[in-house]
């Protein structure tokens, strides 16, 4: 077989035909040793090649139809991409949103705290109480080993009218839901990274089998994202 081959394949064939001129193009066809067959467009070596004609016909401008095909492509395409770029802003802006440390965190523990019990109440999840009075979401990655004390879907009324009581009295600017939502959010970035931590070191315990390409990738994520 020859070093520069060239193989015809149906995508190649219609390239051919959509160039429009009428012309025809000498191909050579041949079997190899496993049987399968092969089109180039230089005589190979192979004993049992044979010469092939296409002719290849003019098939003119396109129509409107093919017209109006390839504007829609065209605009599929682009939406697609402006799809993809946008989800990739939101994503980056989200992220930048949960690791943001929101100016004057811990600086006011009253009004911090009230910030994360308000967004905590607000779950569509089971909450609870710890034994060191924190009210906590019974998310997956919850770490907290303590007695729970849950709350009633009827109590929660109730909890959130004192919380905001006291976001009124202990925060500046307690009608502030960006920076309500940015306290939260730092908070629930924080529990993620502790959950995290200690899924890493479990996998490091000789019974959890975690390939140790596995553990590299998280400790990476570890350190990327905490």
């Amino acid at each position: 077989m020859q070093s520069r081959l060239a193989r015809f394949s149906i995508p190649l064939l219609l390239a051919l035909f959509a160039y429009g001129a009428t012309t025809s193009a000498e191909i050579y066809r041949w079997v190899d040793e496993d049987g399968k067959v092969h089109f180039t467009d230089q005589k190979p070596a192979a004993g049992n090649a044979e010469s092939v004609e296409l002719e290849i016909p003019d098939v003119g401008e396109p129509d409107e139809g093919e017209l109006r095909r390839r504007e829609l492509l065209k605009n599929a395409e682009e939406d697609f991409a402006n799809d993809r770029r946008r989800a990739e802003e939101r994503a980056a802006d989200e992220h930048q949103r949960r690791v943001e440390r929101p100016t004057g965190y811990a600086a006011n523990r009253m009004c911090d705290e009230a910030r994360i019990r308000y967004g905590v109440l607000h779950e569509t999840m089971p909450i609870y109480w710890t034994t060191d009075d924190e009210l906590r979401p019974a998310w997956s990655n919850d770490t907290y080993q303590g007695s729970r004390t849950y709350v009633a879907d009827a109590e929660r009324p109730n909890l959130i009218e004192t919380v905001q009581e006291n976001m009124n009295r202990n925060c500046a600017n307690p009608g502030d839901m960006r920076l309500q939502q940015m306290t939260y959010a730092y908070w629930e970035h924080s529990n993620w990274c502790a959950a995290f931590k200690v899924k890493i070191s479990t996998a490091h315990l000789a019974r959890s089998k975690t390939p140790r390409s596995t553990i590299e990738s998280m400790e990476e994520e570890y350190a990327r994202d905490c």
